[in-house]
């Protein structure tokens, strides 16, 4: 079922919401409009004429349009990962009012599927593994089936989550009664930099998670290049978009399908996929002449995040006592090398014995 072109975005029902409440409600909205121009969101509808290329540029933040009796978002936000204000719950069961960032997944004439939302909901995991404690005081809740989910910690959306119908909400809530339009602005502030992260990459997409580390159980570090394994050839080219853009595992062996046909083109002898060293294994292990390079695969949504990921797994490998020591290191991801990174590379080049390098590997 298509709902209206606003979608479905609140939680109670208007029926159960009072007209004095719906009065309150949205002189809120317009309170909030009025004082936005203090605050980072009266930037907000420039910064979407920038990102979409938009003919003209929205003076309102929320509009008309874009409104119910309990619920608002962002004016034009339907697709996008949109700010969202609304009447909901305290935990104890009082009226609150609620301000934050929401992915409404509810099909409407402007939305006729999820696809649109997808690659962004990956992004907004990426951003939320890279930022873990940004929003920590912050509360996460769904809207699922007709069942509101308890709040939980702000973080990167499950999979199962990730269907029509399906509201995911992050941010705050007041006591309605007392409801500052400010404390509001200043928690929509405050997502402002992850909503330009999933809005400026779009038609882009990216895993939501990186993979489990390999915890060693053995003291024996000696790389054992006969363990390698070969990978599914078929998996990718026959994985639809969703798979290509949630399943961490698929995309993590495609890099590293990818990075062998690389490495042999450019002229290493031999290129081992996951050889074991103790109870561990290295992703990829190349002999380049007499030497070995060690790589590590990671799939996080910055260079930041993967380097973070990467190094110390790296490290390990090869300067665990009694490791195989490789002659160069390398971290493979995605995302391209920032000018910080590239930087913080340089720092710890200057400082360790063997030399890490960072090399991107970009999925079509």
């Amino acid at each position: 079922m298509a709902y209206d072109d606003r979608g479905s975005a609140g939680l109670a029902p208007p029926s159960e919401i009072s007209a004095p409440d719906i009065l309150r409600f949205h002189a809120l909205i317009d309170q909030i409009e009025a004082a936005a121009g203090s605050y980072a969101m009266a930037g907000l509808q420039r910064r979407r004429t920038e990102i979409g290329d938009l003919k003209r540029e929205n003076r309102s933040l929320f509009g008309l349009r874009d409104r119910s009796e309990s619920w608002a978002y962002h004016l034009g936000g339907r697709s996008e990962l949109q700010f969202n204000v609304g009447i909901d719950q305290l935990p104890d069961g009082r009226s609150a009012f609620r301000a934050g960032v929401a992915f409404s997944l509810e099909t409407s004439r402007s939305l006729p599927d999820i696809s649109r939302l997808e690659p962004k909901i990956a992004w907004f995991n990426a951003w939320m593994r890279d930022h873990p404690e940004a929003f920590s005081d912050l509360a996460m809740w769904s809207y699922r089936r007709s069942v509101r989910s308890d709040d939980r910690p702000a973080g990167p959306i499950p999979e199962h989550l990730i269907e029509t119908g399906t509201f995911i909400f992050v941010g705050g809530r007041q006591a309605f009664s007392k409801a500052d339009p400010h404390q509001a602005l200043r928690t929509m502030d405050r997502f402002l930099p992850l909503w330009d992260w999933v809005e400026s990459r779009r038609g882009l997409t990216i895993s939501d998670a990186v993979p489990p580390e390999r915890e060693p159980k053995s003291r024996l570090e000696v790389l054992r290049l006969e363990s390698g394994r070969e990978l599914d050839g078929r998996a990718w080219t026959t994985a639809t978009t969703r798979e290509r853009t949630f399943d961490v595992c698929l995309r993590h062996a495609e890099i590293q399908k990818q990075l062998k046909i690389a490495l042999l083109n450019e002229g290493c002898t031999d290129v081992i996929f996951e050889p074991r060293i103790g109870s561990r294994a290295i992703d990829v292990v190349a002999r380049h002449g007499q030497a070995l390079w060690f790589y590590e695969v990671k799939t996080g949504g910055s260079d930041r995040a993967c380097l973070r990921e990467a190094i110390g797994q790296l490290l390990e490998y090869a300067l665990w006592p009694g490791a195989t020591r490789p002659e160069r290191l390398f971290v493979v991801a995605e995302p391209p090398l920032t000018a910080d990174g590239a930087a913080y590379l340089a720092q710890l080049n200057a400082a360790f014995p063997l030399p890490i390098a960072y090399r991107q590997l970009a999925l079509a």
